[in-house]
C-alpha cells in the first residue's frame, strides 16, 4: 500500500524565559522502563522468546511424524481425468460457423428456395420493393412527367419557396445589439407585436392557410410556409429585444401608453376570397417593408441594422411569390 507523505514536523512546546519568575517547569521526558540490576536481589526476570516448535526427536520411539509437504496436483492417467476440449463454434470440415447451409453459404434463417438475395417483402417480378411503380421506377406520390413530388409547380421548379420554407436560403446575422438601449427597443416593439408586425403576419398567414384550405391547395402550402418564415423572423426580433434589455412581451408604445396586441379587424382583415386575401398580403408585406426601413434610419446600431435589412430581403422574396400565387390562380 502507498504510504502517506510525511506532514511537517511537530512545532517545538514554547519554552520560557529563565528570568521570568514563574515557578514553571518543563515536563520531564518519560522514564524508561526500569531494569532491574543483575544483582538487586530479586526473582524478576525478563520474558523469554517464544520456543520454537518441538521438533520430535529421530529416537524417541514415538510415531509422530511432520505434515509432509502438499502434492502436486496428479498429473491425468485416465480418459476420465482427461482434460475436457474447448468448445468451438466452427465446423472443421466445412471451415465456416454452425448453422451455416453449405449449398447455399447462408444462413438457416433465410429460405432454400429463394435465388435472390432479398426478403420476402419485395416482389420477385419488379425486384423492387411493393409500392413502387413499375413504369416510373419511384415512389409512388411522384409526378412522372417533372419527376419530382406532387405539389410542386412546373412553372415554378427552381423557386426556393419549397425548399427554405418562405425564407431565402441566406444567413442571418446574429440577432445582437452593440448595447442595451430604449429607444432602439421601442422601434424594434412596433416590428415585433405592433400593427404592422411579425406577430400580426403570422397570425393572417395562419387564418387564411385554414380558412383557404380546401380552395387551392397550391396556396394553402405557400401561405403556411410564409408563415414560418414570418415566425423565424418574430423569434430573431425576440432575442434582439433581449439584448436590448427588454421583455419580448406581445406589446408596444403608442402615445405613451402601453398597448397590447389584439386580433381586431383594425390589426389585419378577414377576407372570405381568396383573391382578395392574397392582394391584402402584398400590401401588408409592403408596409412592412416601409416599417423596416423607416427603422432603420432612426437606428444608431449597425448589428440591428443588418439584421433588418436580412429581413427585408425575406420580405421581398414574400411579394414575388404572392404575386405569382395571384397570377396563377386567380388570373
Amino acid at each position: 500500500f502507498p504510504q502517506p507523505e510525511p506532514g511537517p514536523p511537530p512545532r517545538p512546546f514554547p519554552q520560557p524565559e529563565p528570568d521570568c519568575g514563574c515557578g514553571w517547569e518543563p515536563t520531564p521526558p518519560p522514564r524508561p522502563f526500569p531494569q532491574p540490576e543483575p544483582d538487586c536481589g530479586c526473582d524478576w526476570e525478563p520474558t523469554p522468546p517464544p520456543r520454537p516448535y518441538p521438533q520430535p526427536d529421530p529416537d524417541c520411539g514415538c510415531d509422530w511424524e511432520p505434515t509432509p509437504p502438499p502434492r502436486p496436483y496428479p498429473k491425468p492417467d485416465c480418459d476420465y481425468h482427461k482434460p475436457m476440449p474447448i468448445p468451438t463454434p466452427y465446423d472443421k470440415s466445412m471451415k465456416m460457423p454452425m448453422g451455416y447451409d453449405k449449398s447455399m453459404e447462408m444462413t438457416m434463417e433465410y429460405e432454400k428456395s429463394m435465388e435472390m438475395e432479398m426478403t420476402m417483402e419485395y416482389d420477385k417480378s419488379m425486384k423492387m420493393p411493393m409500392g413502387y411503380d413499375k413504369s416510373m421506377e419511384m415512389p409512388m406520390g411522384y409526378d412522372k412527367s417533372m419527376k419530382m413530388p406532387m405539389g410542386y409547380d412546373k412553372s415554378m421548379k427552381t423557386s426556393p419557396m419549397m425548399m427554405h420554407g418562405g425564407c431565402l436560403p441566406l444567413p442571418y446575422p446574429e440577432p445582437k445589439a452593440c448595447a442595451p438601449c430604449d429607444c432602439v427597443a421601442k422601434i424594434v416593439l412596433d416590428l415585433y407585436a405592433g400593427c404592422v408586425s411579425e406577430l400580426t403576419a403570422i397570425m393572417q398567414y395562419f387564418y387564411q392557410s385554414i380558412a383557404f384550405a380546401d380552395c387551392c391547395k397550391e396556396a394553402h402550402s405557400i401561405l403556411e410556409q410564409i408563415a414560418v418564415c414570418e415566425m423565424k423572423h418574430m423569434e430573431m426580433l425576440g432575442e434582439l429585444l433581449v439584448s436590448l434589455g427588454v421583455c419580448p412581451k406581445f406589446y408596444t408604445h403608442k402615445n405613451g401608453q402601453c398597448c397590447w396586441w389584439n386580433a381586431n379587424p383594425c390589426n389585419f382583415t378577414y377576407p372570405s376570397c381568396l383573391g382578395i386575401a392574397i392582394l391584402d398580403d402584398i400590401a401588408q408585406e409592403k408596409k412592412a417593408i416601409e416599417a423596416y426601413s423607416n427603422a432603420i434610419c432612426q437606428i444608431d446600431d449597425n448589428k440591428v441594422n443588418l439584421l433588418l435589412r436580412r429581413i427585408i430581403m425575406d420580405e421581398e422574396h414574400h411579394v414575388m411569390l404572392l404575386t405569382e400565387l395571384y397570377k396563377r390562380c386567380i388570373d
